[in-house]
């Protein structure tokens, strides 16, 4: 009788260990925020930066967003969203808006219209898109597309915190601004979630209030 018992002990201890071994398996990564500050190269913050991360894992597709046309101007001037977002523009001015794109990631046209006529747009190929009116050389804009689940803008202090993602984690952190010096107007460094990370970026000279000729040349 005693090694009876003393052997169903041991088959319990063995079952508890392995359920404690699958519930360490089975549980969650600790979930962290990234905190990313973009400034120039005198240090002064950089606000409508975009920050994503490359997760290694799928886009999960967008929802619906608003880009409004107001006071003769795009708002915000730099949306960021992922692959498969809708887009309305509605137009909140008191005149009519023909907003456009010639970018190779979206190619559209809207067409004059203004008042209830809310335009949308599905943006299905990652990239930069230069948005401008027909009617107004000075409104200028940008939709950046990211294939990421973990992206954001920086706001005026030049900072924007990621969240959900794994703890003590490395990531490909990219960032990219319309005023960024290079072709791609865009540069990386690696990061690690949980803790801060800073870029200092080269801008060219905002150039929006002079010519609308360098709007498609991608002088932002």
């Amino acid at each position: 009788m005693v090694r009876q018992a003393t052997s169903s002990l041991t088959i319990l201890a063995l079952a508890a260990a392995a359920s404690m071994a699958t519930l360490v398996i089975a549980a969650p990564a600790i979930s962290a925020d990234l905190t990313v500050t973009v400034t120039d190269k005198d240090g002064a913050p950089v606000s409508n930066a975009v920050v994503f991360l490359d997760s290694g894992s799928p886009t999960e597709p967008g929802t619906t967003v608003k880009m409004v046309q107001r006071n003769q101007s795009f708002n915000p001037d730099v949306l960021a969203i992922a692959l498969g977002t809708r887009v309305q523009f509605p137009n909140e001015d008191p005149f009519r808006h023909h907003v456009y794109s010639f970018s190779p990631a979206k190619r559209f046209e809207l067409k004059l219209y203004g008042g209830d006529d809310i335009q949308e747009v599905v943006f299905n190929q990652a990239g930069e898109i230069a948005l401008g009116c027909n009617i107004h050389d000075d409104m200028l804009g940008y939709i950046y597309v990211v294939e990421s689940n973990y992206f954001g803008t920086t706001d005026e202090n030049g900072t924007v915190v990621v969240s959900g993602l794994a703890d003590a984690q490395p990531y490909d952190a990219q960032v990219w601004h319309p005023r960024l010096r290079g072709p791609t107007r865009r540069t990386s460094q690696s990061v690690t979630a949980g803790q801060s990370a800073k870029f200092e970026i080269g801008l060219k000279r905002d150039r929006r209030k002079q010519s609308g000729s360098d709007f498609e040349g991608g002088v932002y």
